[in-house]
């Protein structure tokens, strides 16, 4: 949704600032300040598992830009929002108010796990499941509309779990049994703007009621939080949406009764899509029925839950219609509820893990027929290729393991797919560097749109965590018994095939399980530009590659990518040089002046301005993201930390100069872009920590994130337009005026810069004080002083 570092200006009312867990939203009031507390927890919280936070400040519990902000997101975005209130909004007990908050902006709440129960909350484990109370981590108080579908949805997995599949008595009783959808289907409800809800969960509620459900799938629904999508329902039947003609359509379930088609009618304008279930039931003499969801408007005459109709394929009734335009797509299922594709080996409908973004269509793999080949990625750290097999290995991984590493890499020789191989140690963490490792090589492979084979030798939970993330398809070692035997599963945990060792068979089937691609792929060679492994690298590639790179859905994708990922840095960074690339008519010529300080570095001397003039050019921005100044225990002088001084001081003032030169909205722009640039910085630093009892141990930080910290406060308050830096300049607290200048002060206090970092920002922002005052501002100057004296009292 945007990329860390950034700060968006949506109107007058709101500002958004980005935050490594999601969006901290403040309204532009100067007559409050946002919340301390919450300002300390957007900035320090860790991304909660598959969602973005949106924190909001004390007013903003009911706000119409903030709604207006929620509203124009896509179905997809919105579903990974959770709302995090301002602890000073109300009473932290008060259910009631925070299921208002829901129901306003149609979005789950967080609360601590104290507040008080109610029809409406859940408890949630970390990885956003319900848990018992005992374990919770959080509750999430969940809108109206959405603890009806979750109600509903329960009721038929209930019921799909409870008997033989399939059955059309089962799916009556849904229909009858469902009490918690009534009061959503009979009244009109808002939602996003829209008074349509999603008809995906309605939809497959119809289907595990209709055809049962797995015991893996039916927990899997019952513990989620997240609204079900329409891309879980096309899991869950094994097949995406597909033109078909009507006529023959109508003849295939005649023919066998008992099956049913999934019908999915093009949206109207921003509303969603509509589904709809036509259905054999299996009869003697079978007849055809419509099932569809209710559409929110009003009670209907035909049932209080769902619309049930026979349907008479010589009418010319509104869903018949339906089947005759171009824009509908249809899933059709066998009678035992199975998709229907071509040498069906399916052993039921796989597994789904609700709160994935909707796909568009593409369609999946013939069962039986190979995945295409995908060319390798470069290893990233802390992975290495053996053979065509890349291996997770930090160090000695695989020490313990030699033998069996041997074995898949000569099982896989001839695999179609993508294998990743890694060695599940006891004890392995989730923040650790082998799960990282493989974290980047399935994003890595995620972007290029393709799903790897991964080859596990054992389970663990944090290895567990990382699989559902990204559902894989999987080769991994379980044991029966005394007995070790290997089994292929799809990304639902549906087993293809097993066998006592590792073959090149078990490979082969991996190769043909039914996958379809991963809807989060981007245009080739932006994926694969995103997967370089050095900013060199990176380099390099963008000129191999500029008239690709260039091409506007490239751009876009981009983008989208860098709103989508906020916690990326490195996406943003990219973003950033591809627009200088493309402001400047394409790259640089290699042999033309790159910026390179010279001589030793004076702690206490700053240009005058930027050395460099405009357009600026990509190769700035790629040599300031090498790390020249990554520094250990050992650099107790400084001396390797002032090598970064020359770097920040000229995109200090390349942030100013660039800015002023544009107009607002734009130079708000460039100024974002500047410090996403530093954000991106990958510099380490170490420093040993003495503890009273005289023992000592290293923590390890980020100098990078440090300097981007202050990058972004200062970038904030040179964004401050001149008639309201006119008007904190007269107020005596200006702090406490303005919730932007607030923010901004909050984040120095925060930052942990290094002693020699610290010194070297307050002289750059005194020299900017200078120049903003020179310019005939002194307003914003005194602004800015306000953050260097706090940054030079910071302890």
């Amino acid at each position: 949704m945007a990329d860390g570092g950034s700060t968006w200006v949506i109107c007058k009312d709101l500002l958004v600032v980005p935050v490594p867990s999601g969006l901290l939203m403040l309204t532009n009031r100067t007559t409050a300040s946002p919340d301390p507390v919450l300002m300390a927890r957007a900035l320090h919280q860790p991304p909660l598992h598959g969602t973005v936070a949106l924190y909001l400040d004390a007013g903003a519990e009911m706000s119409a830009p903030v709604q207006r902000y929620v509203s124009a997101l896509t179905g997809p975005e919105r579903d990974r929002l959770v709302i995090v209130p301002s602890p000073s909004a109300g009473p932290a007990a008060d259910t009631k108010t925070l299921e208002g908050v829901a129901d306003f902006y149609g979005v789950r709440v967080h609360a601590g796990p104290g507040l008080v129960p109610s029809p409406r909350t859940v408890y949630v484990d970390a990885e956003e499941q319900e848990t018992a109370a005992p374990d919770a981590t959080a509750i999430r108080v969940l809108p109206r509309l959405q603890s009806a579908m979750r109600g509903a949805m329960h009721t038929a997995v209930d019921l799909a779990t409870g008997g033989p599949a399939p059955s059309w008595q089962r799916l009556e009783q849904y229909l009858d049994q469902a009490p918690e959808i009534r009061p959503e289907a009979t009244q009109p409800w808002r939602v996003f703007g829209s008074e349509s809800p999603s008809p995906a969960p309605y939809a497959l509620g119809v289907y595990l009621a209709r055809y049962g459900a797995p015991a893996q799938v039916a927990e899997v629904l019952r513990r989620s939080v997240a609204p079900v999508t329409s891309s879980q329902l096309y899991e869950v039947l094994g097949d995406t949406p597909a033109r078909v003609d009507p006529d023959a359509l109508i003849v295939g379930l005649l023919d066998a009764p008992g099956s049913a088609a999934l019908v999915r009618s093009a949206p109207r304008g921003s509303g969603p899509e509509r589904l709809m279930w036509l259905m054999s039931d299996g009869g003697p003499q079978p007849r055809l029925w419509w099932v569809e969801p209710p559409d929110g408007r009003g009670p209907r005459t035909d049932g209080p839950t769902m619309s049930v109709a026979l349907a008479d394929p010589a009418s010319h009734d509104r869903r018949m219609a339906v089947l005759l335009d171009p824009g509908t797509r249809v899933v059709r299922v066998d009678p035992a509820g199975r998709a229907i594709v071509a040498s069906t080996s399916r052993s039921g409908p796989p597994a789904v893990r609700p709160g994935a973004p909707d796909v568009p269509e593409k369609p999946s793999p013939a069962p039986g027929q190979p995945a295409a080949p995908v060319e390798p990625i470069p290893a990233p750290v802390g992975t290495r290729y053996v053979g065509p097999v890349l291996v997770v290995d930090t160090g000695d991984s695989w020490r313990q393991r030699a033998d069996t590493l041997t074995r898949i890499v000569h099982a896989a020789q001839d695999a179609q797919r993508p294998v990743v191989a890694i060695n599940v140690l006891h004890g392995l963490a989730h923040d650790g560097p082998e799960l990282t490792a493989l974290r980047t090589v399935l994003v890595r492979y995620q972007r290029l749109g393709a799903r790897p084979v991964v080859v596990a030798t054992s389970g663990s939970d944090a290895y567990a965590a990382v699989r559902a993330q990204f559902r894989p398809v999987t080769v991994e070692a379980r044991t029966d018994g005394l007995e070790q035997r290997w089994q292929v599963t799809d990304p639902a945990g549906v087993v293809h095939a097993m066998a006592a060792g590792l073959t090149p068979a078990l490979f082969a089937a991996a190769d043909t399980v039914p996958v379809a691609p991963d809807d989060r792929g981007l245009p080739p060679v932006l994926a694969r530009w995103l997967a370089q492994n050095t900013w060199p690298d990176a380099e390099r590639y963008l000129r191999d590659n500029i008239t690709d790179l260039l091409r506007p859905d490239v751009g876009e994708a981009l983008h989208n990518l860098r709103r989508q990922e906020p916690g990326d840095r490195e996406v943003g960074a990219y973003d950033v040089i591809l627009g200088l690339v493309r402001a400047a008519g394409g790259v640089a010529d290699p042999s033309a002046h790159r910026f390179a300080p010279t001589g030793p570095v004076d702690l206490t001397a700053i240009e005058p301005g930027p050395v460099l003039s405009e357009p600026l050019r990509e190769t700035f921005a790629f040599d300031y993201l090498q790390p020249h100044a990554a520094v250990g225990v050992d650099d107790d002088a400084g001396e390797k930390r002032k090598l970064r001084k020359p770097w920040d001081d000229e995109l200090l003032w390349l942030t100013y100069t660039g800015g002023r030169a544009r107009g607002p909205q734009e130079g708000k722009a460039w100024m974002a872009d500047m410090a996403a640039l530093a954000g991106a910085l990958d510099e380490a630093g170490e420093r040993r920590v003495v503890a009273n009892d005289g023992a000592g141990t290293v923590r390890r930080f980020s100098h990078g994130q440090a300097n981007a910290t202050v990058f972004t406060a200062v970038s904030t308050v040179l964004g401050i337009d001149a008639e309201t830096t006119r008007h904190l300049a007269a107020q005596p607290d200006p702090v406490g005026a303005n919730p932007v200048l607030q923010g901004a002060v909050t984040q120095i206090q925060a930052c942990q810069l290094s002693p020699i970092d610290r010194v070297a920002w307050v002289v750059r922002m005194s020299a900017l004080e200078q120049r903003i005052t020179a310019d005939g501002r002194p307003e914003l100057a005194g602004l800015l002083r306000i953050l260097t004296e706090t940054l030079a009292s910071c302890p």
